[in-house]
């Protein structure tokens, strides 16, 4: 197997070139023990060399690598990646790239980039059932070495983008993915100060959603409630008290406003999560004040605008807005959210049944005996 020369030029599509211009995908076949080891060595030298120009291009060929088997699920690449140590190594790399500020920015956020994903995709909850137990082990890995501290600075750095370029946001997106996937295969290891720490980030970053515009705000969203949902149902986790305060539906809330006004959301797997992080803010009765109250309903009845056609959704809805009938003290929010502007349409569905039609009814009496 041919080694990788240590000066190589990092292009702007991250693609790598070497003075004989030999691909990476031609170098490397297959994961070997030897290959696996030589590699996490690699980003090894890079990190604790202050991450010396002449070591760049082994270590991004090593992230482009390991990135490529991890992404094929290739079972002996996670058996060796797993033997060797692979994600407190590659957190570890994280962790110096991201505090290198004397690095340059761009260079900084390329190799971010590339280790979260590959972070990413070690955790990942939708690989084969054959690796699943060392997906797991990872997740828990990346847990017991402080990779949720890392990954939140890495958000951090992402924030300070003030343009918030589509690149900048893509690594946003794979930060807050990859926490939603470790938090739910190694939730119970977090203890209560790294939840209150991803409690805070996760307010920071949905308030700074709010200005931008990129698509990609929807599936950060997705993924940051995800993560919260998966920390706040831990049984030893308490963080009521945090809560109250933080104003988090308003905020989710203001990310759906379109055209100043008009409240949207397109995305069917985005309101899912929202929804659940809903119903978890009812069940905790975590709803707090009539802004919050307010904002659950707005948030209800968008469900019910968008996707009457999305049976989980709905009938989860008009669930909620039951339950929430019964706790929120200031009955007009119904009213001023349109809620029956949302339920109507339901009794006509040829696509809902009697049943689920009756409850809908039962809930619009409430409402209109208002």
């Amino acid at each position: 197997m041919c080694l990788v020369s240590p000066v190589h030029a990092i292009n702007d599509d991250d693609s790598v070139s070497t003075a004989d211009e030999v691909d990476v995908n031609d170098r490397i076949e297959l994961s070997t023990q030897n290959e696996v080891s030589k590699y996490l060595c690699h980003i090894d030298i890079f990190a604790n060399t202050g991450h010396s120009m002449f070591y760049r291009g082994e270590a991004l060929v090593a992230l482009d690598t390991m990135g490529k088997w991890a992404y094929s699920e290739d079972s002996t690449f996670f058996e060796n990646f797993d033997t060797f140590g692979g994600v407190a190594r590659v957190l570890y790399f994280l962790r110096t790239v991201t505090d290198n500020e004397t690095c340059d920015r761009v260079v900084r956020m390329k190799f971010i980039r590339k280790a979260v994903r590959l972070t990413a995709r070690v955790c990942f909850l939708g690989v084969d059932e054959t690796i699943m137990d060392i997906v797991k082990n990872n997740a828990r890995n990346a847990v017991y070495v402080g990779g949720i501290e890392t990954l939140l600075l890495a958000s951090n750095e992402c924030k300070a983008d003030t343009s918030n370029s589509g690149s900048t946001l893509k690594i946003t997106s794979l930060i807050w993915y990859t926490l939603s996937s470790v938090t739910c295969l190694a939730g119970d290891m977090i203890v209560h100060e790294r939840a209150y720490c991803i409690f805070i980030c996760c307010v920071d970053i949905i308030g700074h959603l709010r200005s931008v515009t990129d698509p990609l705000t929807y599936e950060i969203l997705c993924d940051v409630l995800d993560t919260l949902n998966n920390i706040m149902v831990v049984d030893h986790i308490d963080l009521t008290k945090e809560f109250k305060g933080k104003a988090i539906l308003s905020k989710c809330l203001e990310i759906f406003k379109k055209d100043g006004t008009m409240f949207r959301c397109e995305n069917g797997e985005i309101m899912s999560a929202v929804i659940d992080f809903l119903d978890t803010c009812q069940r905790m009765k975590l709803l707090n004040g009539d802004s919050d109250q307010e904002s659950f309903v707005y948030i209800c009845v968008i469900g019910l605008k968008e996707f009457p056609a999305n049976g989980a959704i709905r009938k989860k809805v008009v669930q909620l807005l039951y339950a929430a009938y019964s706790t929120i003290y200031d009955k007009k929010i119904f009213e001023r959210a349109d809620t029956m502007v949302g339920l109507a349409p339901l009794l006509t569905s040829e696509d809902i049944d009697e049943v689920e039609k009756d409850n809908v009814r039962g809930l619009m009496c409430k409402i209109l005996a208002l």
